[in-house]
């Protein structure tokens, strides 16, 4: 098996920071739950062999902990549709 799963840290005005690649979407989430920790925001999942791309929203709790703001799915970078809370 080889990596299927792009990892991007979202920044202001669409840009976009390369973190990795991973061969399982839920290392790709939990390596971006630990990078949130200490820089919670946007960021990018993409599927190279689908092209799905899951855009999500971390911030940080009261207490410290990572907290999903939302996910959507992403048509491009930048863009989303079906848009979902929680």
């Amino acid at each position: 098996m080889y990596p299927l799963y792009d990892m991007y840290k979202l920044g202001d005005h669409g840009s976009a920071t390369w973190m990795g690649r991973t061969e399982s979407y839920n290392v790709a989430l939990f390596e971006i739950e630990v990078t949130a920790a200490k820089a919670p925001g946007d960021y990018l999942i993409v599927n190279e062999q689908t092209g799905q791309q899951n855009i999500i929203s971390l911030g940080l709790s009261l207490d410290g902990h990572v907290t999903p703001i939302g996910r959507r799915r992403a048509t491009a970078i930048g863009t989303s549709k079906g848009a979902e809370s929680g």
